[in-house]
């Protein structure tokens, strides 16, 4: 019996949209989003971290993607809050 349930979660959905167009893009001010996602800049060795995100980098992705501003803000919120959280349950 099939229920249609999708084996990908929502946060992976989401994370799948959004990291590669995080590649490349420094956490500095006046960031380059024009680069192509599979080209990193001379000089840039990390990509912006998802809890990192600003309303710019937020903009940025919703066109690109497509995905509900909500959806957005409440994975950057989760982001942040597990990079607080130091892997620590309970």
């Amino acid at each position: 019996m099939s229920f249609g349930l999708s084996s990908v979660s929502e946060w992976e959905r989401l994370t799948d949209a959004i990291l590669p167009l995080l590649k490349g893009i420094d956490g500095s001010p006046g960031r380059n989003y024009a680069m192509a996602p599979d080209v990193t800049p001379e000089g840039v060795t990390e990509n912006l971290a998802p809890y990192d995100l600003n309303d710019d980098d937020i903009d940025y992705i919703l066109q690109e993607t497509g995905v509900q501003r909500e959806y957005l803000k409440v994975w950057v919120i989760s982001s942040r809050s597990a990079r607080g959280c130091n892997g620590e349950i309970g």
